[in-house]
């Protein structure tokens, strides 16, 4: 659940994310908010309409090796080599938490709500549910 109700906003519905075979990832470098009802896409991204079923998420107590975090993440063995490259130009080794939403190329230059910097943004990435 979200901090606030977007669905009002005019983009709520259309920001065009929806992608299939794509897998959108985002790294948190610092520990994970925690209290209240945070929707990390919603409230933090400035994403509105997804689909929380296509929505998979890794939580350390502690930062780890990036790779780490996707050990339990369904297709990770089809994306993850392009992660850890997109991670390492950007200067991420490990990372405290991560959320992964499928089915979905994210860009943030379409949304309007400002974005927080944490989670960062690592990239949209094809991916294979056939292997």
């Amino acid at each position: 659940m979200a901090l606030k109700d977007y669905s009002d906003e005019p983009d709520f519905y259309d920001q065009g994310f929806e992608h299939k075979g794509w897998v959108s990832v985002w790294l948190g470098t610092t520990p994970a908010p925690t209290g209240g009802n945070i929707d990390t896409l919603q409230d933090l991204c400035g994403v509105g309409y997804y689909e929380l079923s296509d929505q998979e998420s890794h939580n350390s107590s502690s930062a780890v090796p990036v790779g780490q975090l996707f050990e339990k993440i369904s297709y990770a063995a089809t994306f993850l080599t392009a992660v850890l490259a997109a991670a390492q130009r950007m200067d991420i080794a490990t990372a405290f938490w991560m959320t992964a939403q499928f089915d979905f190329a994210y860009d943030k230059s379409k949304v309007r709500r400002p974005i927080s910097e944490q989670p960062v943004f690592i990239g949209a990435f094809r991916f294979s549910a056939d292997e």
